[in-house]
């Protein structure tokens, strides 16, 4: 008699397995190591994800004046820039960015524009196609050196090249000046990151100015007081003369300011872990109540949660700004939109909207203003670990926080798409921004911490990532290296499903089978098999010849001992051999003979190719349940099909994967046993009757 008896609990359902590139006859390549995707550790650049002895970094220091002409909406400007060439590499040539560019007529980003949809368009798109007459050029005047003398250039496009007289050596310095001149575009219009509002009721406007001056490209290794009365008074009538600011920055890569008539001030001064700062918004009377209430608050949450998690703001201002631009970044500074009605009331989303935006765009000194990131090659490495970070500060600002991008369950339709490319692509070749450098990355962060390392473990080598980075220049590579390094834990394999493939999770629970240990025991074995065959459902044509005539009944000597044997009957025999089988146990054998375990072997199969651990709750037949956790090196022996065995004290009533929707799995229908289905709920309306579909609100910046 076996040791083990089996009894089929699911059937097998049939899946298409999708192996994304990968063989199933070499199942260890979702664990291979990435060292040879990774560049190589160097003396800039070391194997720990730290900067190296011989790291260096290009600086540029900037004295600008600049005025804004509020008659014609027109910003003038020049500047001295001192470059100091700290890299082991001697330069022939500098570049320059000249963003404002990007509206030119002519510029890329307006002749590649693809056709609208003509069933709906905004005015403001034909504004800027059939009656515009803004040029938007940079006018750039001069470009000289320290002595006056004029210097070679070329302008690309959104690019200036300035041609050096003599070689810059290491460890050289050249000074020069650049004028320039462009008139401010009208954001409503043509949008982006900068521009200036109008409001005809006042004749007034509020300017966002970013983006706006000639500023060094990157050369590195790799690559409140003043109440709403007071401001209408001030919105009433307009100035005459010059009005003259002057701002000092210390290790800062950008600069942007906003200025108006229409602005009140709330400030603040608060101290983050001994820095003190001061906390300041400013809004047009149009943002209240919302921004009066919020802003500023929303500016020292963040302040304090972000230096938490990472280093501690180093800056003395942390200012947040309400004008055309939706949401927008700089040292110390940020543009946010959202503003409440006209009568003043607002919706719960624009209000939570407005706390969303502050925190994104506040966070971002830290990410990539302080670590100081390329978001032009990897814009993941900023727009995405700054929406984590805001993931975080958001769950401290309330319970229950409707927060966008983080949890899992919000990027599953995405991983399913078809508009899918890696994380590591490009920030030019993405093709769904929000969710490919913002949600995704964000999404990935949250598991890694929540559901694969542990929030301590994680959080300590986040921090070391971020304090060995800060006013430096990361890599991908250093990051993955810092996490690992910092934490003792071997997370190619994570790197590689989430940043580098568009595998997402599914994972299905195939089929569950029960064993339980034969006891040897007669007088248990055999009534056992007695209630299986009483309890065995009879077939259709069995159930309907029951009723026929049989010939045993009528010729009674056809019978023979089989036909009158009760098999289920215990022999002598079967009794002697058992009681020298229990002779032959010791206590402890005796104790899992008889202990009534039940062994559950799970069958799983990955159908999205993406691994992952393995979370079960397994729920028994007398209200209980547990937890059990399997890690990912499950997935080792086999990247496709692996069987975990649970053993219970207990019967199981059902086994539930995922399910606390930690992994971003994205078909929650295969992963109960038994089968549930979960329903998908759909709208019936009459005919010539509209559904009470809603649109979508105004969503603030944060694709």
């Amino acid at each position: 008699m076996p040791l083990f008896r089996s009894a089929s609990v699911l059937a097998i359902l049939l899946f298409t397995v999708f192996t994304f590139g990968q063989s199933k006859s070499n199942p260890s390549d979702k664990f291979k190591q990435l060292e040879e995707n990774l560049p190589t550790p160097n003396e800039q650049r070391t194997a720990s994800g730290a900067p190296g002895a011989r790291y260096w970094q290009q600086r540029a220091d900037y004295v600008v004046d600049v005025e804004i002409d509020d008659v014609n909406q027109r910003l003038i400007g020049k500047e001295t820039v001192t470059y100091k060439n700290l890299s082991p590499d001697t330069l022939n040539y500098i570049w320059l960015q000249i963003d404002q560019n990007i509206f030119a007529k002519d510029s890329d980003a307006q002749t590649t524009r693809t056709a609208p949809d003509f069933r709906s368009v905004p005015l403001s798109q034909l504004e800027q196609t059939v009656a515009r007459t803004y040029e938007g050029r940079v006018n750039i005047t001069s470009v000289r050196d320290a002595k006056g003398n004029p210097l070679r250039n070329t302008l690309n496009k959104t690019m200036l090249r300035i041609d050096l007289p003599t070689p810059l050596a290491p460890n050289g310095t050249f000074v020069f000046s650049v004028d320039w001149n462009y008139a401010i575009n009208n954001q409503r219009i043509f949008g982006g990151r900068t521009g200036y509002e109008y409001f005809p009721r006042d004749a007034n406007y509020i300017y966002e100015i970013a983006q706006w001056f000639p500023r060094m490209a990157a050369y590195y290794d790799v690559y409140g007081w003043i109440t709403n009365e007071e401001a209408k008074t001030n919105e009433s009538s307009k100035p005459t003369g010059k009005k003259t600011w002057v701002f000092k920055g210390d290790n800062v890569r950008d600069f942007a300011f906003a200025t108006s008539r229409k602005f009140i001030w709330d400030a603040q001064g608060h101290n983050v872990e001994g820095n003190k700062v001061m906390a300041m918004s400013f809004y047009p009377n149009e943002g209240n109540p919302l921004w009066e209430k919020y802003s500023t608050h929303a500016i020292i949450h963040t302040l304090n949660v972000y230096s938490r998690y990472s280093f501690t703001y180093p800056y003395p201002v942390a200012i947040s700004v309400n004008g055309p631009v939706g949401g927008m970044e700089y040292p110390m500074i940020c543009f946010n939109g959202p503003r409440p009605n006209a009568d003043g009331t607002y919706s719960a989303q624009t209000k939570y909207g407005l706390i969303s935006v502050i925190i994104h765009e506040v966070g971002h000194n830290y990410y990539p203003m302080i670590v100081n990131s390329d978001e032009r090659q990897w814009t993941w490495m900023d727009e995405g670990l700054n929406t984590f970070v805001q993931f975080l500060a958001e769950s401290e600002w309330e319970k229950n926080y409707p927060s966008r991008r983080g949890e899992p369950q919000n990027i599953t339709d995405y991983m399913i798409s078809e508009n899918q490319v890696p994380i590591m692509t490009n920030s030019e070749s993405v093709l769904q921004f929000g969710n490919n450098a913002y949600g995704k990355p964000a999404t990935a962060l949250n598991i890694l911490r929540e559901t694969v390392m542990g929030r301590e473990l994680f959080d300590f080598a986040f921090k070391q990532y971020s304090q060995r980075w800060k006013f430096k220049r990361p890599t991908p590579a250093d990051f993955f290296r810092s996490m690992e390094d910092a934490s003792g834990t071997d997370l190619d394999w994570f790197w590689r499903g989430w940043f580098y493939t568009t595998d997402h999770v599914d994972i299905s629970i195939e089929n569950v089978r029960l064993y339980q240990i034969n006891t040897q025991n007669p007088n248990v074995e055999k009534e056992l098999l007695r209630r299986q065959e009483n309890e065995r459902p009879k077939t259709l044509s069995q159930q309907r010849n029951e009723s026929l005539p049989k010939r045993i009944d009528l010729y009674p000597s056809l019978r023979d001992f089989y036909n009158d044997n009760d098999q289920f009957r215990i022999t002598d025999i079967e009794r002697k051999d058992y009681q020298d089988f229990v002779a032959s146990l010791d206590d402890v054998e005796k104790s899992i003979i008889n202990g009534g375990y039940y062994f559950y072997i799970v069958d799983l199969k990955n159908v999205g190719g993406l691994v992952m651990p393995l979370i079960f709750k397994v729920e028994y037949m007398d209200g209980t349940n547990e937890e059990i956790r399997v890690p990912v090196e499950i997935w080792r022996y086999d990247n496709f099909n692996v069987s975990k065995l649970i053993v219970a004290k207990k019967e199981v009533k059902a086994i539930v994967l995922d399910p606390n929707l930690e992994t971003a799995d994205t078909d929650l229908n295969n992963n109960f046993f038994p089968r549930r289905v979960v329903p998908t709920r759909f709208q019936v309306f009459k005919s010539g009757q509209r559904g009470n579909a809603q649109p979508v609100p105004n969503q603030p910046r944060t694709p």
